[in-house]
């Protein structure tokens, strides 16, 4: 049985219509921009993780690396997700049906059997893996927040060694100027 058998229109009039191969070729088109998606979110997932122990390991030209690396994703997830819609306008056209109403929800309804399933398993995993995602980018945010913010704590630990405010002196005099080099040595 070909998909098309396995996708039905339903026209107006209440009659079922089997669809032409021309839907064969877009479904696998879809199937396979849909597949390419979900490596590319699965690379991205193996990114943020190994970003996470940049992070936690201050290695500044892994977070580098690591952020070129996402940015080049992006813009290949750019280019598939403009691949998905195109397909998407092409399926819309095919089924007179207006394509900012073609969800994947949509799709999965008007298919049966197999290409059903392929899609639900497509569209669930799909937003699982952005769903983790999400996460995992969130996590790294409050990891490099509170980095940043531990290393702005020895930061000024350390300028309040070296340059501390004006105080009192041994003799019970008010400091007017910082001492420098506070480090080194402790004469003022």
């Amino acid at each position: 049985m070909t998909l098309a058998s396995k996708f039905i229109e339903v026209q107006p009039s209440g009659r079922n219509v089997i669809m032409d191969e021309n839907l064969n070729r877009l479904f696998a088109t879809l199937t396979s921009a849909l597949n390419h998606e979900l490596e590319l979110y699965d690379e991205m997932e193996r990114v943020l993780r190994s970003e996470r122990e940049a992070i936690v390991g201050s290695s500044v030209g892994e977070l580098v690396t690591s952020n070129r690396t996402k940015e080049e994703i992006l813009l290949r997830l750019e280019a598939v997700d403009r691949s998905r819609r195109d397909i998407l306008r092409h399926i819309a056209l095919h089924l007179n049906t207006p394509p900012q109403g073609l969800t994947m929800t949509h799709l999965v309804s008007r298919f049966q059997g197999a290409e059903r399933e392929r899609l639900r398993r497509l569209q669930e995993e799909l937003r699982l893996a952005a769903v983790r995602i999400r996460t995992l980018n969130h996590e790294n945010r409050r990891l490099a927040e509170t980095a940043l913010a531990y290393a702005r704590g020895w930061m000024n630990y350390f300028q309040s060694l070296l340059c501390p405010e004006a105080g009192y002196q041994e003799n019970g005099r008010i400091q007017n100027r910082p001492v420098n080099g506070k480090l080194i040595s402790r004469r003022g």
